[in-house]
């Protein structure tokens, strides 16, 4: 009786960005489908046996190395975040490499963001994790993350160590003990702590960039910076899991020297608490997301020890919380746009709006399945899903109202925004002496007392405003230009 696979066209090219908290499981998944066939069909060469003539033997070697080629070919694409492990389990180096492609996406952008932001402000980018000083900015090449990988293998144990005990997965706590994991996860551990290391960064640059533009900030009334999320994840994975690991470590000193029926009983009580224990951390909601929702969706996979279940969902809801602290920082980011267009910043919403799925085709990610999966009777029945049509939303347009210009010192006039309205000038954040209203009136703002004597500002006559600076065709124009190196907002209020 043939087995039938189902796989997709080609693979789908996730949309998602910043705001929608990216997943990965179609595309996991996906491939996935692929890369469980030629464990399908070695198995049913085995099941046939004299059954198949030679010919259908040797189709179906071609398909097993037609596969792996492909797959192997997506590893090399992949790399360094594809790693190979001595023992192959495609499956989970497929999981693993995506999880880190996403850890990558969530580093990229704000670390992206906080290069631009150092051009105006001091940003830090480096910073010492377990021991290992990282670059921010370098670690996202394959040369320097290679170098903290080389790093981490050459001392293992000793930086596994130093993670926080709720996290560490393979260290034999559940049965499983292996270098290569271990390693792996404090790769993965690190990058958490880089989201970490750059919400924090960027909270506080956003802050002295508020400070430093102060005048502009206050003039269009925005909401104000929300406070870091805050979620203590190794307390509540301790809270739900400790009692029971304690317990299951219990029954593993029982089975020493259990035999008969009574060690199977205790291996039954083992099977059960293992899943006792999935189940607890499955349980888990961050802020109204549940389990599946922060670890990706639900991923297919034929083979998955306990080890690799714990540990993915413990490094997942890590990762989680800071992902979640920097879509809440940049959601309102999004919302002050105006004020981030206005002090000249409005290119960091070019990489806002960067996307996985631009991720991956930054570093060569191929999405066509170029593969021959023939139907192969009596064997193995192929069915192709089609193509999945983009959802994804255009994207945010430029904010209107604001206009920004960078001084050379020749330039002396400069384009209005067009939507009518009260508008103010900044020159180098701080307003100047004019205001513009609906018309191309210009008004003189002090805060000395006017003529009146009265106490309060008095607003002068437009042919007093307007000594050195006039209005032309949607342009003001400065008599004298400003200086090289000063900047020119234009904002709607």
């Amino acid at each position: 009786m043939a087995f039938t696979t189902t796989i997709p066209s080609e693979l789908t090219c996730p949309e998602d960005d910043f705001f929608s908290l990216p997943t990965k499981e179609d595309l996991v998944n996906a491939l996935n489908k692929i890369a469980q066939i030629p464990s399908k069909l070695r198995v049913e060469i085995v099941k046939l046996g004299d059954k198949i003539t030679e010919e259908v033997r040797e189709e179906i070697q071609k398909v097993i190395k037609d596969i792996e080629d492909f797959i192997d070919s997506i590893a090399e694409i992949l790399s360094p975040f594809w790693q190979k492990g001595r023992v192959r389990n495609w499956q989970k180096e497929i999981n693993d490499a995506i999880t880190e492609l996403l850890q990558e996406f969530q580093i990229y952008v704000p670390a992206k963001i906080a290069e631009l932001i150092s051009k105006i402000i001091p940003v830090e980018l480096k910073v010492n994790i377990l021991g290992i000083e990282i670059d921010i900015l370098k670690i996202l090449t394959k040369e320097e993350q290679q170098r903290v990988k080389e790093q981490i293998a050459a001392e293992v144990d000793k930086f596994f160590a130093l993670i926080p005990d709720t996290f560490k997965g393979f260290a034999g706590e559940l049965g499983v003990v292996c270098d290569e994991w271990k390693a792996k996860l404090t790769w993965q551990y690190i990058k958490t702590k880089i989201q970490e290391f750059l919400s924090g960064n960027l909270h506080g640059a956003f802050k002295g960039l508020i400070d430093m533009f102060d005048e502009i900030w206050d003039a269009l009334g925005l909401p104000g910076l929300p406070d870091l999320f805050s979620f203590d994840v190794a307390a509540l994975i301790d809270n739900l899991t400790k009692a029971l690991v304690e317990k299951r470590k219990k029954l593993f000193e029982k089975l020493k020297n259990a035999v008969g029926d009574a060690r199977e009983e205790i291996k039954k009580q083992i099977e059960d608490i293992n899943k006792s224990i999935v189940d607890a951390l499955e349980s888990i909601s961050i802020g109204g997301f549940s389990l599946r929702s922060i670890i990706g969706g639900a991923i297919d996979r034929t083979v998955q020890s306990l080890e690799e279940t714990v540990s993915e969902i413990k490094i997942a809801l890590e990762d989680f919380v800071y992902k979640l602290t920097q879509k809440l920082l940049f959601d309102w980011v999004k919302i002050v746009k105006k004020f981030f267009n206005a002090i000249g910043l409005g290119s960091i919403f070019k990489f806002l709006f960067f996307t996985f799925c631009d991720l991956l085709k930054l570093i060569g990610m191929p999405f066509t399945i170029n593969i021959a999966l023939p139907t192969i009777a009596g064997v193995m029945v192929v069915k192709r899903t089609p193509k999945r049509q983009s959802l994804r939303p255009p994207s945010f347009d430029r904010d209107r109202g604001v206009n920004f210009f960078n001084s050379d010192g020749s330039v002396s006039e400069f384009q209005l925004p067009s939507e009518p309205g009260s508008r103010l000038i900044f020159i180098d954040g701080k307003k100047d002496k004019m205001g513009l209203e609906d018309g191309g009136n210009l008004l003189l703002e002090t805060n000395e007392v006017g003529p009146s004597g009265l106490g309060s500002a008095d607003k002068l006559s437009l042919e007093e405003a307007t000594s050195g600076i006039s209005v032309v065709d949607n342009k003001i124009v400065f008599e004298t230009p400003p200086t090289n190196g000063q900047t020119v907002s234009i904002v709607n209020v």
